[in-house]
This record gives C-alpha cells, structure tokens and sequence, in this order.
C-alpha cells in the first residue's frame, strides 16, 4: 500500500465554516453544506479541517474527501478515489489518486 498524506498543525488553516460559506454563491452554500455534513458523518474519528482554502475531511490527519464551491458547481472530491469502484460512473477526474463528483444548481 502506498503512503498516506497526513497534514501537520502548519497545513491547516484556521478558517471557520461559516464565514468560508459567506464568500460563496448563495444557492450553492446548501449543496456544499448537505455534502460536508456526509463526510463529517462518515465516522466518529473524522475530523473536519480546512486546506488550499476549503473544507476536507480527515481520518488521522489523512483526508479522504472534500467540498468546494465555484461559481456555478459544487465538487465533492475524494483522495485516492480512483481506487474506488465507480459501478454509476458519477466520478469526473483524471488524477493519479483524485477524483470528484460535480454537482449544478
């Protein structure tokens, strides 16, 4: 197995949700909301930290998916999620380890 990332105390930014949000598209913010309440309720040792300016959730200090918000769409991506198995082929994404799902309003 390949070595996970793991973030320090240095990489992670001290950024609240709620003013993270404010700074993005109105009819967005209740998509990017829903999608990060499901990873935070992925576990009880996922800890929700912010990195490169959004929201990621974390096992151990290694993330395993995140929430963006863009203008016109919503990504939630997954580390390493070109190792899952996409049977719907909802995943976008030519990373080496990444993938997303996008969603519009």
């Amino acid at each position: 197995m390949q070595k996970l990332l793991r973030y320090t105390d240095r990489d992670i930014q001290d950024i609240k949700m709620d003013e993270w949000l404010e700074q993005k598209p109105e009819a967005l913010r209740p998509i990017a909301i829903r999608w990060f309440e499901v990873i935070k309720a992925c576990g009880t040792d996922v800890e929700d930290i912010f990195h490169d300016y959004y929201p990621m959730g974390c096992v151990d200090r290694a993330p395993f998916a995140y929430v963006n918000v863009f203008q016109s769409h919503v990504n939630v991506g997954f580390f390493y999620g070109t190792e899952l198995e996409d049977t719907s082929g909802l995943m976008e994404g030519t990373g080496k380890r990444m993938s997303n799902h996008c969603m519009r309003r």
